[in-house]
């Protein structure tokens, strides 16, 4: 038996700042172990978990992966080629808006003009009768 309450409370703390410091050692080495697992995946492409493949496994698996490569390239070119016809169809639609826009400022501007001559006419005939 402890003798007082206060030795109970060191003996205590001791025992927890020991167990503290066992898991914090422990928690350490696993987070170093993960980070190394994490850094060591990095870049690298997984044909399969099995630690022994034959030639032609590995061969088979490689093909299949060279053509999932070349299935995902053509596409993400077929995407960008989708891309750009649809700005290529808003820009012909832009080019419109702006070539109709001219027609209208011609139209309006030669029925002006138009307008001002038979004006002008009307003045002119006055003048001289």
């Amino acid at each position: 038996m402890l003798e007082s309450p206060a030795e109970h409370a060191i003996c205590t703390i001791e025992y927890l700042n020991a167990n503290n410091a066992i898991l914090s050692t422990t928690n350490a080495q696993l987070v170093a172990t993960a980070r190394a697992r994490q850094g060591a995946k990095k870049g690298k492409h997984v044909i399969s978990k099995a630690r022994v493949l034959s030639k032609d496994d590995a061969d088979r698996l490689r093909a299949e992966k060279v053509a999932t490569d070349a299935a995902e390239a053509a596409q993400k070119a077929n995407i960008q080629r989708k891309k750009e016809q649809i700005a290529l169809k808003k820009a012909e639609e832009a080019e419109e808006r702006v070539e109709r826009a001219i027609r209208r400022t011609t139209v309006k501007d030669a029925k002006e003009t138009n307008a001002e001559m038979a004006r002008m006419a009307k003045i002119d005939k006055r003048l001289f009768t």
